[in-house]
């Protein structure tokens, strides 16, 4: 199982999202991942609560244009699955809420 997960400016957790490789490929096939100017390239440190161990991990910065461009892939990607039936909706109207979110600042990009 892969996952999104969204941090906040502060690096704290705000949520995450689990889907199969299945949706990965077809988000591939739509071009996510060639959406220019959003690419892991921020560096995130972590520190995870229970054990006190600290962490770095490439993010995503949802920066406006970032937040833009995703948003608008996300929601044309909904418009077009929303006239048949389809497993994918419901992604793909959580990850566009994270994105929509401006709490939310940094995206692990398909862990």
């Amino acid at each position: 199982m892969l996952s999104i997960t969204f941090y906040s400016k502060n690096s704290q957790y705000m949520g995450s999202i689990d889907y199969t490789i299945d949706f990965a490929e077809w988000l591939l096939e739509r071009g996510l991942y060639r959406i220019e100017g959003v690419r892991a390239g921020e560096t995130l440190v972590l520190t995870e609560e229970e054990e006190g161990e600290t962490y770095n991990i490439e993010v995503v910065l949802l920066t406006i244009a970032a937040r833009k461009k995703l948003l608008t892939f996300f929601r044309s990607a909904i418009i077009q699955e929303s006239s048949k039936p389809s497993w994918k909706i419901g992604l793909l109207r959580s990850i566009n809420d994270f994105i929509e979110n401006e709490e939310c600042q940094y995206m692990d990009y398909f862990a």
